[in-house]
């Protein structure tokens, strides 16, 4: 039978083994970057987690995330057309640049809509985006 010293020795080898790989087990979010570039600096955009979709007269859906430039400090809209065909066939462009300003504006209207992501929502924040990115249409 194991001793009582052997059982704690254990439970200590484990409780270090823990505490030693837990930076590993924690899950660390990196920020993601856009495919595409800032027109101004070259480098890529940063997204800030902000984002709406978007039903088009097409029937097609437009995805779009607000993303920010780290060096410039400008903000754009990536704009993700879904063709509903191949991935080649998808469409990607910026809008923008934007404000500080203009980005705190997105920012508090897209929290008005009930559910973001619901591209036949009719509230005020998608009626906001869709005459935005699309005046006169």
């Amino acid at each position: 039978m194991l001793s009582y010293m052997t059982v704690i020795v254990v439970i200590l080898f484990l409780v270090w083994l823990f505490m030693k790989n837990w930076p590993r087990l924690k899950k660390e979010k990196k920020p993601a970057f856009s495919n595409l570039h800032c027109p101004t600096c070259k480098i890529p955009l940063r997204y800030e987690n902000k984002r709406i979709k978007i039903l088009l007269k097409s029937g097609n859906e437009e995805l779009l995330n607000l993303c920010s430039c780290d060096k410039c400090h400008q903000y754009y809209i990536d704009g993700y057309e879904d063709v509903f065909a191949s991935e080649d066939e998808c469409k990607e462009w910026l809008y923008g640049a934007y404000t500080e300003e203009d980005a705190e504006k997105f920012s508090e209207v897209l929290k008005k809509c009930p559910d973001p992501l619901d591209k036949y929502c009719k509230c005020e924040a998608h009626e906001y985006f869709y005459s935005r990115i699309y005046p006169g249409l």
